[in-house]
């Protein structure tokens, strides 16, 4: 017997795999797969029967067009997300964003990416190069940054916002980054939780961080609008990198019920915290905020409501 772990082994399984790829790569011919998401659905797409098309190009983010993918051509003129595969070969996956709709065009990026933290040191040349081929795991901080990064580059105008809970802290989740962009049909700003991709509303309103962290404090109904049923976690690989501890248990059941991830919502959007000009400005709701705000850190500024909403909301 072959002892596992052993020279003779290795080469046998490796011999073994080989042959297997072998005999996979002469036998497939699968047809291309090209699939494109927005705001509701995924839908597949067909040969739009074109003989001449543009070849995909090297970016994530793509104008509207018709492009081919191997050797047939597929319309990609709606905003959202298109992801080609050749089975055994390749993987593309671009964008399509659409200006007139922030909030759309951050939930586009937000859909290119699962939550873990496999990617989080990466710069963001680098992400957008990975992006075209696989997705995406960050936490909610380094996603965040790479989608400002990325939506600014084609005059999308949006910026980094925080939230804390003001209840007892854990080692996992006290904290919350997401993103505000600018809507000039509702003329306010709009946040957008990449991370856990959703936005929250009342009254058919989408609401901002002030609004929705007031929101929770007064009780107030909120309408959680998800842009996917799935639970886009990487189960395997999220892991603390001081301790090596695998978060999968935890975030398995925050995730797996809407109620879940509502409940951990309302927990670390307790308090927005805002950053400008090298300082940290907290919303201080009321005294018990204030004690979170000097219990928590000694650099952030408590400022009453009104006078957060003046410096960060009135424009």
């Amino acid at each position: 017997m072959v002892a596992v772990g052993s020279r003779p082994y290795v080469f046998y399984r490796s011999l073994l795999n080989a042959l297997k790829k072998k005999r996979i790569l002469s036998r497939t011919n699968d047809p291309a797969l090209v699939f494109h998401q927005d705001m509701t659905e995924v839908t597949a797409l067909e040969n739009c029967g074109e003989e001449r098309c543009l070849t995909l190009p090297c970016s994530l983010v793509i104008q509207p067009n018709k492009y081919q993918f191997k050797s047939i051509c597929f319309n990609c003129h709606e905003p959202g997300i298109y992801r080609f595969a050749n089975p055994q070969y390749e993987n593309r996956q671009h964008l399509i964003l659409d200006v007139k709709d922030p909030i759309a065009s951050v939930m586009f990026v937000a859909l290119t990416c699962m939550r873990g933290n496999r990617d989080d040191n990466l710069n963001h040349s680098t992400l957008e190069c990975i992006a075209q081929t696989r997705f995406l795991v960050m936490t909610c901080g380094p996603l965040v940054a790479f989608a400002h990064n990325l939506l600014s580059q084609y005059g999308i105008q949006s910026r980094i916002v925080h939230a804390h809970t003001i209840e007892s802290l854990n080692t996992y989740d006290n904290g919350h980054t997401m993103l505000e962009v600018w809507s000039e049909v509702l003329s306010k700003y709009v946040v957008v939780d990449l991370d856990k991709k959703c936005i929250f509303q009342r009254q058919g309103i989408p609401l901002s961080l002030y609004e929705y962290s007031n929101a929770l404090r007064t009780q107030k109904e909120v309408i959680y609008q998800w842009a996917t049923s799935a639970i886009m976690i990487d189960w395997l690989g999220y892991n603390e990198r001081a301790t090596r501890y695998d978060y999968s248990f935890i975030e398995y059941a925050i995730h797996a019920t809407q109620n879940g991830r509502e409940s951990s919502l309302e927990r670390i959007c307790q308090m927005p915290i805002f950053y400008e000009g090298g300082s940290a400005y907290a919303c201080a709701w009321n005294e018990e905020c204030k004690l979170a705000v000097d219990s928590h850190s000694t650099k952030l500024v408590a400022l009453q409501p009104e006078d957060f909403f003046e410096r960060f909301y009135r424009k």
